[in-house]
């Protein structure tokens, strides 16, 4: 047992390899500001179909992250437990769903209503159903919440997901597994 942790040990590290340490940036040296986004912010306000989520995490398509996201045509954005149903008068109607995880495309970089498109699966009679699902086991309510995720440009542009593996234990919630999904 503890060669197959030594070998697994050389392994990592061998293959990690070594990289110069670049000495740490300052907290004096950082500046934040923070302003609010209107017209960014209105596109979220929705009447119809998804209308609102929590942990939302975007990331840019051409795998580059940029001030004011510059040179990037699509981003895409993901959502953990999202509402979908009608709205009337900033008032869910009746027969709302809420589902586990949905995701977004933002097109370009200006906020306009066009710009922005939402997307969950649907059942066969055309209720929604979450997007990302993990392959259950042992009859457990299971569901995945999105967590960031990153566009790898040296492995053909691809997409990686981090998803954090939930479980239903009653009226609480525990991780079981994150998981990596390309």
């Amino acid at each position: 047992m503890k060669l197959d942790y030594l070998v697994l040990f050389s392994l990592l590290f061998t293959a990690c390899g070594v990289k110069q340490a670049t000495a740490p940036v300052s907290p004096k040296e950082l500046t934040f500001t923070v302003e609010a986004a209107p017209e960014w912010t209105s596109l979220f306000y929705r009447k119809s179909g998804w209308f609102g989520a929590d942990g939302i995490f975007s990331i840019p398509l051409t795998g580059v992250d940029k001030v004011g996201n510059l040179g990037n045509r699509e981003t895409l954005l993901l959502f953990s437990d999202t509402y979908i149903g009608e709205m009337e008068c900033n008032v869910p109607k009746p027969g709302n769903v809420m589902v586990n995880n949905t995701v977004a495309i933002v097109k370009g970089n200006s906020a306009s209503p066009d710009s922005i498109q939402f997307f969950y699966k649907k059942d066969k009679n055309g209720t929604p159903q979450t997007f990302f699902v993990p392959q259950n086991s042992g009859g457990k309510k299971q569901h995945f919440w999105l967590g960031d995720g990153f566009v790898n440009q040296e492995r053909d542009n691809t997409l990686y997901l981090f998803a954090y593996h939930i479980e239903v234990t009653g009226r609480a919630f525990l991780t079981s597994k994150s998981w990596m999904c390309r």
